[in-house]
């Protein structure tokens, strides 16, 4: 698990912060757009553990509400949805 971690960090590093580098002097607006790249990553980016083809959201989207049910997890929509995602499985 810490090896997915840091490599999760290597990519923030990466694709975020080294482009965002000045938006450290003004913390609320590199956290806006932290969280907005963020949001674009686990929503639109496709990942190479999905063969390319999906984000981590589709992915979470196409797997039968069965398989959740194992997690423990469960899907909610609009306004129950924790911190404003439009759709979250948590």
């Amino acid at each position: 698990m810490n090896a997915h971690c840091e490599r999760f960090n290597r990519t923030v590093q990466e694709e975020f912060a080294d482009y965002h580098t000045q938006d450290l002097l003004t913390p609320v607006v590199f956290n806006r757009k932290l969280i907005d790249w963020l949001m674009w990553y686990n929503t639109e980016r496709v990942h190479y553990a999905f063969k390319n083809t999906l984000s981590p959201v589709e992915f979470m989207l196409s797997l039968p509400q069965t398989v959740l049910a194992k997690t423990g997890r469960r899907s909610c929509k609009g306004s129950e949805c924790k911190d404003g995602w439009p759709y979250t499985i948590y």
